[in-house]
């Protein structure tokens, strides 16, 4: 896409007040800040791109050939089908809202004849259970420095209760429920849930609290005392994986299919995964049952008929060794 100027976006200012995209991304009281602030940038680049091209200075003029145009120059430009489909998203999200709040009186939503992108689903990375308890326990016995507790909380929070890392970033001392043992919060779409911790998190959560303190306010703190933010963790996590001689990148959200992934070789059921997660579609899981080869592999001889002819051969062999000897 054409990078526009500094000038040419004050030029335009005064048009761009017609979209009203802060009043949009003010609107999207569901989505976490960073969501809303994702959505508002994709219609800011989408109207400048159509005052550059001159195709319209009003959302209303729009069409759906407008549209099409636009996210083939980008497909043109080398993103992926996901990013199309997530910019074609944000677009529906935009004129479902100027149809709900009567914004110039828009009659219809052009996105509505643009169909997504068809592309390759990717699979979730995880890493190894061994890999997420040496992330766990690094550091573990060295609670003489107070990053050590909050890293370690932060990472068995990760894994041990597959929370996003906004979802950690929101979280409080109310959060915490009396016995200590569960954590309460607001997720994606402003969904409340409930997430269970593990005993290690519960462990590594006592530590944390005797460097806290019981002030009210955010659960992580930095040791400026400010809320935790969710680019802290990410450079934690994978400062955290170099120093245990972890191969390969590891991010925050890695940790989550981890935890799914894990749980799924546990024998957890797909539908309390999916309750864990705080996924609406169960098909959301259903990408962990091919990533993992433990649960591949009692699927395949669970339903193999092969093996139903080997148990039958095995114990015709037993039979055979039963039988008296002439």
């Amino acid at each position: 896409m054409k990078i526009v100027s500094r000038v040419a976006v004050h030029a335009d200012k005064a048009t761009m007040k017609k979209w009203k995209i802060n009043r949009f991304e003010t609107s999207m009281t569901g989505a976490c800040d960073k969501t809303a602030k994702t959505y508002a940038r994709t219609i800011e680049l989408f109207a400048l791109w159509c005052l550059e091209s001159g195709i319209c200075d009003h959302p209303s003029d729009v069409t759906h050939l407008n549209i099409r145009k636009y996210l083939f120059q980008r497909s043109d430009k080398g993103i992926t089908a996901a990013s199309r489909n997530n910019d074609l998203k944000a677009l529906h999200k935009y004129y479902r809202w100027c149809l709900r709040e009567s914004v110039y009186l828009v009659k219809l939503d052009p996105t509505l004849r643009v169909s997504t992108a068809k592309g390759t689903t990717k699979l979730p990375r995880v890493i190894s259970q061994q890999d997420a308890l040496t992330l766990c326990v690094l550091y573990v016995s060295d609670h003489s420095r107070r990053a050590n507790a909050l890293n370690r909380l932060i990472v068995e929070i990760l894994y041990g209760s597959g929370l996003r890392v906004s979802e950690v970033c929101s979280l409080t001392l109310d959060s915490v429920s009396f016995d200590g043992m569960t954590l309460r919060f607001y997720g994606k779409g402003n969904k409340e849930r409930l997430a269970p911790m593990s005993q290690p998190c519960i462990e590594a959560l006592k530590v944390w609290m005797s460097y806290r303190g019981l002030d009210a306010g955010a659960l992580l703190l930095t040791e400026k005392g400010a809320p935790i933010q969710d680019h802290h963790i990410e450079i934690m996590v994978k400062d955290r994986a170099l120093r245990a001689g972890m191969v390969g990148d590891v991010w925050p959200h890695k940790l989550r299919h981890s935890f799914a992934t894990h749980l799924l070789e546990g024998g957890a059921k797909s539908f309390d995964i999916q309750t864990l997660l705080g996924h609406s579609d169960p098909s959301t899981v259903a990408r962990y049952t091919r990533v993992s080869p433990t649960y591949l592999r009692t699927a395949y001889e669970a339903c193999d008929p092969s093996q139903e002819r080997w148990v039958r051969m095995q114990l015709q062999c037993e039979y055979r060794k039963c039988l008296p000897s002439f």
